[in-house]
């Protein structure tokens, strides 16, 4: 067998992709998390210890039914967006208007609402068209095992910053597919990713994409460095992790799920 990427034996476990079973996958690993703070001196957040299960599935069918969702919700209510401004005043959701100390809170209003609705189908329809690029696509390959590509896993062959120790390194693999459960092994050290004061518009459309359960709101990518230390279980023993270490999983959590990879 040859391959892409690092280690081998991952690239051989995902190689399996004949039957859902086979499909499913548990993986134990630390997030990447993001950096905050002034340059010279910044601090990583959010990068816990997790284990997540996952059924990798097309990313492309994830936004063709987000777009179904979309334009299904707005025939059924056609006061959506005013539906949505009254929910998010019930709740006590506000954004942010202005930057730094000066920045106040502010309502989230229907116009809001119906302006990330727009901007989230108009870059839907790119990302089906193919025109929704991602500038750092060519610092990945498909990862390939004897010639044939693995769905939903990537490669990363070089091009990154390497100031940044947490940059990965050529050969390691990228995993992605819809989240079917997820548990915290160890939180981060310096806690979570600190909440940006956001404007409506990006307020609003988190609050579209988890009130209206946009599918691709399960959608998860985690980074194996062939330098750290992870673990992944595929097939039926990805199933027994969620017993061995209590992971709950619902019934609605494994319908929707197995209903978007079908």
């Amino acid at each position: 067998m040859s391959t892409n990427g690092t280690p081998t034996r991952l690239a051989l476990a995902l190689s399996d992709q004949d039957q859902l079973l086979n499909r499913l996958m548990s993986v134990s690993v630390q997030k990447v998390g993001v950096e905050r703070g002034p340059k010279g001196s910044k601090t990583r957040f959010g990068d816990d210890h997790v284990l997540s299960v996952l059924l990798p599935t097309s990313y492309t069918n994830l936004k063709t039914r987000d777009q179904d969702s979309l334009v299904d919700a707005l025939a059924a209510d056609a006061n959506l967006f005013a539906t949505l401004e009254a929910k998010a005043d019930a709740k006590g959701i506000q954004a942010w208007d202005g930057r730094g100390k000066n920045a106040t809170q502010v309502a989230i209003t229907a116009a809001d609402f119906e302006a990330a609705y727009d901007k989230m189908l108009v870059s839907i329809g790119k990302t089906l068209a193919g025109t929704n690029t991602s500038t750092s696509e060519h610092v990945y390959e498909p990862l390939a095992v004897d010639g044939q590509n693995v769905p939903c896993a990537k490669v990363y062959v070089g091009g990154g910053n390497p100031d940044d120790k947490r940059t990965p390194v050529v050969g390691a693999i990228y995993l992605s597919g819809v989240q079917v459960a997820s548990h915290l092994i160890e939180a981060a050290v310096n806690g979570p990713v600190p909440a940006s004061k956001s404007g409506g518009e990006a307020v609003a459309k988190r609050l579209i994409t988890s009130w209206l359960k946009l599918p691709s709101r399960r959608w998860r990518q985690f980074r194996l460095q062939a330098d750290e230390s992870w673990r992944i279980k595929v097939g039926g023993d990805a199933a027994l992790v969620c017993d061995s270490h209590n992971v709950t999983v619902s019934d609605e959590d494994v319908r929707e799920v197995f209903g978007l990879v079908a």
